[in-house]
């Protein structure tokens, strides 16, 4: 994170623990806020980098399980890259800007995935770059803040990843049943509009930005779970993250067999859970029955609400989904309640 933004949050009254910025208020609080209320969220969690040159477009078209020629400076679009057997190893949101791409994941993967990217550059005129501290990223979700930033801004995108850029920013409208951005720019110009934000929003920390994600259904991948789902595991395609007229990409014959060949045994659902100790990314979910215990899925993301109670995203068996109870961890852990998703979980799929 850039020192002068630092700085700068800490002023406005953020607590930071190390380098990671963890929240402004009592997390119950903030969680409340996401969910219901106008909340203002610096993004430094997550990683952001650049792709140029000549043969960018190429080099990202071949990589990525999205169609790259899709994104323009008025279009962004959610991507990802895959292993040779298909399986995810992170999950992007991509935009173009000054004729570069940016791929925004989480840090935590930044430093891996930007060494595998670079080497399958070979001799192609691309520059990958890690830009994370380059632009300040901050999240916006409300109908008061929405209407302070067209105050402040002027016209703002309409649509789910649609993208306007009063230089010199960027602003991407995300996903949710409220309104929902996502806005980039220098420090000094992120300082002063963060500052007019403020006035009609609640200043949260990073896990009430997640927590808008699980309520979205949408995932993101770490550490522990990275390499272990097909993108259709984790409804990527149903949430248009991966095209199936593009062409060739790392991993997409097995990606297209999925689609087109079988039927998928595991989906990505949304969950509460009532736990005292802390529900993390990996943590595996099982069921007893008359062949004992059995892992039937993996927790992919999870924030904490009031009351200790856990909203969370996790991979689980179709079949177990739907008919048994499911606990955290093992057949004494807390058990799940399936929650509902903002999208339909059609499939054709066997995994």
């Amino acid at each position: 994170m850039d020192a002068d933004w630092q700085s700068f949050l800490i002023g406005a009254g953020a607590v930071f623990t190390g380098a990671r910025l963890s929240h402004f208020r009592d997390l119950h609080e903030e969680s409340e806020a996401a969910i219901a209320g106008d909340v203002l969220v610096d993004l430094s969690h997550l990683g952001l980098i650049t792709v140029g040159g000549k043969d960018a477009t190429t080099f990202l078209q071949g990589q990525l399980t999205n169609d790259i020629r899709e994104v323009s400076e008025t279009r962004a679009q959610l991507s990802a890259c895959c292993s040779l057997k298909g399986r995810m190893l992170a999950n992007f949101l991509i935009f173009s800007s000054s004729d570069r791409y940016f791929l925004q994941l989480p840090q935590e993967l930044l430093e891996s995935i930007l060494k595998r990217l670079r080497m399958f550059v070979l001799r192609s005129q691309v520059a990958l770059t890690d830009a994370s501290d380059t632009l300040v990223r901050i999240g916006l979700s409300g109908w008061k803040a929405h209407a302070k930033l067209q105050q402040t801004l002027g016209a703002l995108p309409s649509t789910e990843h649609d993208v306007v850029q009063p230089a010199p920013l960027t602003v991407i409208r995300m996903r949710g049943e409220r309104p929902r951005y996502e806005i980039l720019g220098p420090a000094a110009t992120m300082r002063r509009l963060w500052t007019a934000l403020a006035e009609v929003t609640c200043p949260v920390g990073p896990g009430a930005w997640s927590l808008l994600d699980i309520h979205y259904g949408i995932p993101a991948l770490s550490h522990e779970t990275t390499d272990a789902f097909v993108p259709q595991m984790i409804n990527w395609e149903l949430l248009s993250g991966v095209s199936f007229t593009k062409g060739c990409y790392t991993g997409q014959e097995i990606v297209a067999r999925t689609q087109y060949l079988g039927k998928i045994k595991r989906r990505l659902y949304r969950a509460r859970v009532h736990a005292t100790a802390a529900v993390r990314p990996g943590m595996a979910l099982v069921v007893m029955d008359e062949q004992g215990a059995r892992s039937v899925g993996q927790v992919v993301n999870a924030e904490l609400q009031p009351g200790d109670q856990w909203d969370l995203l996790a991979v689980i068996s179709t079949q177990e989904a739907e008919r048994a109870t499911i606990h955290l961890h093992d057949p004494q852990g807390p058990a799940l309640q399936i929650a509902s998703l903002p999208y339909a979980l059609e499939s054709r799929i066997s995994v």
